[in-house]
């Protein structure tokens, strides 16, 4: 048998597991719902405030959260997938609320209701919006937009780990992403969806269409997702990192911490388009009044966020449970 053909077999061998294990993935995403914690958000809380109102809070409004007044509210930071994962069981114990990305509360309905059917009483409220954005070295600016003629998730994403040099930009060592990680921070799962909206134009999330990706996508992938730093142990988000240290040379932003950050001169902007919505919601559980917010609010306006668009969220839950099992594959 010839090397292609060998190579053939191989192709759909892999194709034909993926795609059971994504359809596993979409009616159950795992037995206990999560996934591993990223070191970026080590699950943390305040000293019990008074007022015993229990908020959760995704690992991107860390800063948020904890400036809440501490007499009224209970505060836990954690990343996203261990909330999933907490609240998934029939023991589970929710929360007052809980700010996270969307679509986490309708994945935290769909991993509960398939397959053991558990209700979820649940009020979510979509209270801010940004977008997506990659930051990087302000040197690689011009030279990255001379390289990528297709949208820049797309074109850096299969190149992560590979030098500058081998791409033809004059720019030392090798290409260093720097992403929270997807399978257990809200944000990071929502760069990597959009990664996967660049990198398939023409077809919607919803119908998988990595399932019938080629070797290309598969290279893709591998490259992205064995290369890229997703240890954050400082707990420094990578924009951070990107301005003050050398992990990294590129970052998964959003235009919200671009528009406030100390250290503008640090990195340039280069827009990932069509992106998905990073939109905040305040998810609400067993009739538990929403009192934090318009506090909420006013703090996600002032660390750069605008108002939600009042656009419909582009891809179901069950897709992004999906995306995230193929991240871990």
């Amino acid at each position: 048998m010839t090397a292609n053909k060998i190579g053939a077999v191989v192709l759909a061998a892999a194709l034909i597991v993926g795609a059971v294990f994504l359809r596993q993935a979409i009616t159950a995403d795992d037995d206990n719902g999560g996934g591993t914690t990223d070191p970026s958000g080590p699950t943390t809380s305040r000293p019990a405030g008074s007022g015993g109102y229990q908020l959760i809070c995704s690992t991107e409004f860390a800063d948020i959260c904890n400036a809440l007044d501490a007499s009224d509210v209970d505060v836990t930071i954690e990343p996203a997938g261990d909330t999933l994962a907490e609240l998934a069981g029939e023991t589970a114990v929710f929360p007052d609320a809980w700010l996270t990305l969307e679509p986490f509360p309708e994945m935290l309905v769909e991993t509960r209701q398939r397959p053991a059917g558990l209700s979820t009483d649940v009020q979510s409220t979509v209270i801010a919006a940004t977008e997506p954005a990659i930051a990087v070295k302000p040197q690689l600016a011009t030279p990255i937009e001379d390289l990528c003629e297709q949208p820049i998730w797309a074109c850096l994403g299969g190149e992560v780990g590979s030098t500058w040099d081998s791409l033809g930009v004059d720019f030392g060592g090798t290409v260093k992403l720097g992403l929270r990680d997807p399978s257990s921070e809200a944000s990071g799962l929502l760069h990597f969806a959009t990664a996967l909206t660049e990198y398939f134009p023409d077809q919607p999330l919803d119908d998988s269409p990595w399932l019938a990706a080629d070797t290309n996508f598969s290279a893709w992938k591998r490259s992205l997702s064995s290369n890229v730093f997703t240890g954050y142990l400082t707990g420094q988000a990578p924009l951070n990192l990107l301005a003050t240290r050398q992990q990294t040379n590129v970052a998964a932003i959003t235009t919200a911490e671009a528009r406030v950050a100390p250290n503008a001169t640090g990195f340039a902007q280069i827009d990932a388009t069509p992106g998905i919505p990073f939109n905040a919601v305040l998810a609400t559980f067993d009739g538990a009044d929403d009192s934090v917010r318009a506090d909420l609010e006013a703090a996600l306006a002032e660390a750069g966020w605008d108002p939600p668009s009042g656009e419909a969220f582009p891809a179901t839950a069950t897709t992004f449970i999906a995306i995230r099992a193929l991240w871990r594959q």
